[in-house]
């Protein structure tokens, strides 16, 4: 997911007129993820903005873990 960011930065800045966004969103499917690449975030300010998500995902799937 951090690579398909990072090209999707590169193209934005690359090829601001030319490359279509919309199309990425599709792909995204994450709103806040797409918001952000349109106002111009870095790469990693976009993957950083999933950490707290990502900690409460880990939190309630450690209960199931049998192992």
């Amino acid at each position: 997911m951090t690579l398909g960011i990072e090209i999707a930065v590169a193209l934005r800045d690359l090829y601001p007129a030319d490359w279509k966004r919309e199309k990425f969103s599709d792909l995204l499917a994450n709103r806040d993820t797409f918001q952000r690449l349109q106002k111009g975030d870095t790469a990693d300010s976009i993957v950083r903005s999933w950490d707290k998500g990502l900690e409460e995902f880990r939190k309630r799937r450690a209960r199931y873990l049998l192992y």
